[in-house]
């Protein structure tokens, strides 16, 4: 029985071992790619915000055209709004940036419900009036994510920070974690794994800051109520 148990638990640590190898090798390829890519989107941002800020500094705009959602100052071609402008909405909220064929496109920056004074705003891509590409929104409550957007959602892969200091980093579909990701704690646990719906899904591999190793396993209507 001691036999059998020992060469159980020696296929158990064989099995996590190698589950562990797999996880890290594909969260190391998708590390690299995403640092790439966050690396260029962050100098692409500074660069071309930095531009954008001396642009309008610098203009004095005297084109003023004013919709049914808000106020539009700035460039025009053909009647349409396209090059730089600033929307003004009537729902407190601002976009400084570009425009083509008079939709938000391009780069820019919005700023959400009460104008440049609020810490809501996102800096990035847009495309047909909504955030695709790459971006970064800070959110109202201090939360921010910085990764791909699609049609105005969270999309690819990205980084969500947590005002309790976790942050989850991986895979995105329709706004929520979705594909292979990693979890990390504040208190510097991770675990790694799938997720589904911005949920663990499937079995995980645990970290403890004290080097101990488990295996986990979430089913799909799992109850765990920390914030993925």
């Amino acid at each position: 029985i001691l036999t059998q148990f020992i060469n159980s638990f020696k296929h158990i640590l064989i099995k996590i071992t190698l589950i562990n190898y797999l996880i890290k090798e594909r969260m190391n390829i998708l590390r690299e790619e995403y640092e790439s890519k966050l690396t260029n989107m962050k100098l692409m941002n500074e660069n071309k915000i930095k531009e954008i800020g001396d642009n309008f500094n610098n203009t004095n705009y005297k084109t003023i055209k004013e919709y049914d959602d808000g106020i539009y100052e700035g460039q025009f071609v053909n009647g349409k709004r396209e090059g730089k402008g600033i929307m003004r909405f009537i729902t407190n909220k601002i976009y400084k940036g570009e425009w083509r064929n008079d939709k938000i496109e391009g780069r820019g920056i919005i700023y959400y419900n009460s104008g440049i004074y609020t810490n809501e705003r996102y800096d990035g891509d847009f495309k047909n009036d909504k955030r695709d590409g790459k971006g970064i929104h800070i959110y109202k409550n201090g939360e921010k994510y910085e990764g791909d957007w699609k049609n105005d959602v969270k999309d690819g892969f990205g980084v969500y920070y947590y005002k309790s200091g976790n942050r989850y980093e991986g895979e995105f579909k329709d706004d929520h974690g979705e594909g292979k990701g990693v979890f990390y704690y504040a208190n510097g646990d991770r675990h790694e794994g799938q997720f589904h719906k911005g949920k663990p899904f499937g079995t995980h591999v645990k970290y403890f800051k004290n080097g101990v190793i488990e295996q986990i396993n979430f089913d799909e209507d799992n109850e765990d109520k920390e914030d993925y």
